[in-house]
């Protein structure tokens, strides 16, 4: 798909046509009637959002007064920056400001023709579609403002332009080409033998359809997995780190649907045996609820069961010793069928 990618040293010309016409002030008598307008500019690639670009538009608007009816032009050739929001899509939102000089000319009460250099401002939004990596079209609306303060004959005025552009470009960097990386992702996940290990981490490819498997999908009578969840002092809460663990057993317990569980709930020896035998019972109980709630094992399959500070694995005596013994664990295993 055609998106328009990086920009820059992109080198693009383009221009815009449509119509204009000035913005009065609210003290100013005469009536303005809107008229054509075209644009040409050149952009060359400053980075991968900001374009350098150099333009001169040429607006025509007619003037009424009580004598006559005349037409003025402003001719703006301006320098400045042309920002596009997503320049990785296909159509990208944009944004121009830039500076420069104004040739003002018309007609004078008198009906003889007059011409002065005014200092040019003007800023757009607008969205441009690429139909290619090479073109794109779209619209583009501006403010264009222009300002002589000379003593003898003060110019100040302010028009908007509407209208339609297309571009052409050459060189810069091309869009990436995302597609290409989907396959190769794809492929690392292949599992060719069906065993539950994917090839790249298959070290016994080919192995018969189910079959029981280690870790490396080679062929073994059994397969187990530890489970070892630790808690905060008095709390149940399972966090954030853990859940690589219980993704891993529900994966397990999903490979091998005969497999059950018993999640065993310890605490440390603070506290009145009691009240350590109900937490070590909701500790288990939360894992629980983790795996058949988030992960879809079913309900009969896993068992919670609390032994509040019975077989510590470590020294109660010591902070160490305590937080090793605030724990929630099982062991999964699966056995090969006679």
């Amino acid at each position: 798909m055609a998106v328009a990618g990086d920009a820059t040293g992109r080198i693009g010309v383009g221009g815009a046509g449509g119509w204009g016409d000035l913005i009065a002030r609210k003290d100013d008598k005469r009536e303005t009637n809107g008229d054509l307008f075209h644009s040409l500019w050149l952009r060359l690639g400053l980075s991968k959002r900001n374009e350098l670009v150099v333009g001169y538009d040429s607006i025509q608007l007619k003037v009424k007064d009580d004598s006559s009816a005349n037409r003025i032009r402003l001719e703006p050739v301006t320098v400045g920056v042309w920002h596009s929001f997503r320049p990785d899509s296909r159509l990208v939102p944009v944004a121009l400001l830039s500076v420069g000089a104004a040739e003002v000319s018309g007609l004078d009460p008198t009906g003889e023709e007059k011409s002065q250099t005014a200092f040019a401002a003007q800023g757009g939004l607008g969205g441009e579609y690429f139909i290619a990596d090479w073109a794109s079209v779209g619209a583009l609306a501006r403010l264009h403002y222009v300002l002589n303060q000379s003593s003898e004959n003060r110019t100040e005025a302010t028009a908007y332009t509407l209208g339609l552009m297309a571009n052409l470009f050459w060189g810069g960097s091309p869009a990436p080409e995302k597609q290409e990386l989907v396959p190769v992702a794809v492929a690392m996940l292949v599992d060719s033998d069906e065993d539950g290990v994917i090839d790249a981490l298959d070290q016994c490819p080919n192995t018969p359809a189910g079959i029981l498997v280690d870790h490396a999908g080679c062929s073994t009578q059994k397969v187990s997995m530890t489970l070892d969840v630790k808690f905060v002092t008095g709390k149940t809460d399972l966090g954030p780190e853990f859940d690589p663990q219980l993704k891993k057993a529900a994966d397990f317990m999903k490979r091998y649907p005969e497999t059950t569980v018993e999640i065993a709930g310890y605490t440390d020896n603070v506290g009145s045996p009691a009240k350590n035998k109900a937490l070590s019972l909701k500790r288990a109980q939360s894992i629980r609820k983790t795996l058949v709630d988030r992960f879809g094992i079913a309900p009969e399959r896993v068992t919670a069961v609390g032994y509040g500070i019975e077989s510590p694995v470590a020294d109660n005596a010591t902070p160490e010793g305590r937080a090793a013994n605030r724990r929630a664990v099982a062991t999964l295993s699966a056995t090969k069928k006679q």
